[in-house]
């Protein structure tokens, strides 16, 4: 027995050893890191410290469109965008947040051999306003942006001719007054179909966006009622927060629901999907009743492809021009210069494909107007027409790429433009969005608004203006166009 001793000794260390390596392994995943739907790769990545998820600052904010700056005498970092400020040390457990103190998870410490800020997770959400949530099968951190319930700029910077929207009825959030706020009671599944059922008066905004396909709904001025159901566990992370599985052939997933924001109090639901589905959204305000009904691919096969034929006509509309400059970047940059760069550039590329007949709407520095513009695609009996801007914003942190039709007969060109648009730009993802548009509204074809990029925040512009990022949008731009074509 004596002699079999050693070698047991030896087999029980590497046993255990073995174990060990398991063991840190599976300790050693690295959680990633994605907002708004792009995923981020930062220098240092998130980490564990002590039960709470610490991340690194910088990437976050500076995707915000926040400004971060770090003081090495006195180890303060400080990230603002002009209208929000948070100042933080390292190693020191209070932070301010306009002035505020507040007192954080876990002070802000360096990564290990990277000279990177970590802060906890939980803390980013709360002074920055994302919703942040956790999803243990991809071992990945979703994180939404707030929302912004603010109209959407105009594109044709006050050259369109905007029809007035319906009144909601309620009373913008100015500080003073806190509008009345109405009670989301339920949610619930049936088929491709979500209801959510409501008290009050409220005006949905919603958003499709990829990578992963999500459709979602924000409900401003409204808050969970007492008895919502299902169950509205408090998540700890992120306060009122719930979702709802789905079973069965559904293209949705799940359905997850949350105390978006609370000035004004904002509920947003996001549709988890299989894969992009045209929807329809209807607002029963009698029965209190939001109807979105994803539509089969079968349905949406077929809108989706024109009538084949030998040669395709294709308006490419570069955005203002002459004496319109559009929007003036944060840089003094004119919107005029960009949009025509990138319409050029796409068409060079589709100019080389004889199926498909190319119209500008200029190709210089001139500036037809908006009904030119509408007139030539119409009397020229173009197939499609994209119209290629640049936008901007009064809040320097709005970000990220859109892409905007108005006709229910554009909803396909949009869906099928907008993944391979957003990919290109990589930007954030602000979806597919609906708006009241002249060049959208008033010509006869299927016709989309593609925003590019915002001129007004410091990430988006610093990236817009380059070759190789003009040429690469182009590139999406023109396989949107053929796929949409059968290409």
């Amino acid at each position: 027995m004596k002699k079999w001793l050693p070698w047991l000794i030896v087999v029980t260390v590497m046993l255990f050893a073995s174990a060990g390596v398991a063991n840190a392994e599976k300790a050693t995943v690295t959680p990633r890191l994605i907002l708004d739907g792009v995923e981020l790769y930062p220098s240092a990545p998130p980490t564990l410290i002590e039960k709470t998820t610490m991340v690194p600052i910088r990437i976050i904010t500076e995707s915000l469109g926040y400004d971060v700056d770090f003081n090495n005498s006195n180890k303060e970092i400080k990230v603002t965008d002009g209208k929000k400020t948070i100042v933080m040390t390292l190693n020191q457990q209070t932070a301010y947040i306009d002035g505020q103190a507040k007192e954080m998870y876990k002070p802000a410490t360096l990564a290990k051999d990277v000279n990177s800020a970590l802060v906890p997770l939980r803390f980013v959400g709360e002074a920055l306003g994302v919703n942040v949530s956790w999803d243990n099968v991809s071992k990945a951190v979703f994180m939404y942006s707030p929302v912004v319930v603010e109209p959407v700029p105009d594109p044709d910077q006050g050259n369109e001719q905007v029809l007035p929207e319906p009144d909601s009825g309620q009373t913008p959030d100015d500080g003073s007054s806190q509008a009345s706020v109405g009670k989301v009671n339920e949610v619930f599944h049936d088929t491709d179909s979500i209801y959510i059922m409501y008290n009050g008066s409220v005006t949905p905004k919603t958003m499709v966006l990829s990578n992963p396909s999500r459709f979602v709904v924000d409900l401003p001025y409204m808050d969970f009622d007492e008895r919502f159901s299902p169950a509205l566990p408090v998540d700890p992370l992120v306060g009122k927060a719930g979702e709802l599985s789905i079973e069965g052939g559904s293209n949705i997933q799940k359905v997850r629901y949350s105390l978006f924001s609370k000035q004004p109090s904002t509920i947003r639901f996001v549709l988890d999907l299989n894969e992009n589905a045209d929807y329809e959204v209807v607002n029963d305000t009698m029965f209190g009743a939001l109807h979105i009904k994803l539509k089969q691919n079968d349905q949406q096969e077929q809108p989706q492809q024109p009538q084949q034929k030998p040669q395709y006509t294709v308006v490419l509309d570069a955005g203002h021009g002459g004496s319109d400059s559009g929007a003036v970047s944060i840089a003094k940059q004119l919107e005029k210069n960009i949009n025509l760069a990138i319409v050029l550039k796409t068409q060079a590329i589709l100019a080389k494909d004889s199926r498909i007949k190319l119209i500008l709407t200029r190709q210089g520095d001139t500036f037809p107007t908006l009904k030119d513009r509408s007139d030539l695609a119409n009397q020229s009996k173009a197939d499609i027409f994209i119209s290629v801007h640049s936008n901007s914003n009064d809040s320097a942190a709005i970000n990220g790429t859109e892409t905007y039709y108005t006709r229910e007969d554009s909803a396909a060109l949009a869906n099928v433009m907008h993944p391979l648009f957003v990919k290109a730009t990589g930007l954030k993802d602000n979806g597919v969005r609906t708006k009241n548009l002249h060049v959208t509204r008033e010509t006869k074809m299927p016709a989309v608004l593609l925003e590019v990029g915002y001129l007004s925040n410091k990430a988006d512009n610093s990236v817009l203006w380059g070759e190789a990022f003009q040429e690469r949008v182009a590139q999406g731009i023109a396989a949107g166009i053929k796929q949409y074509l059968n290409l």
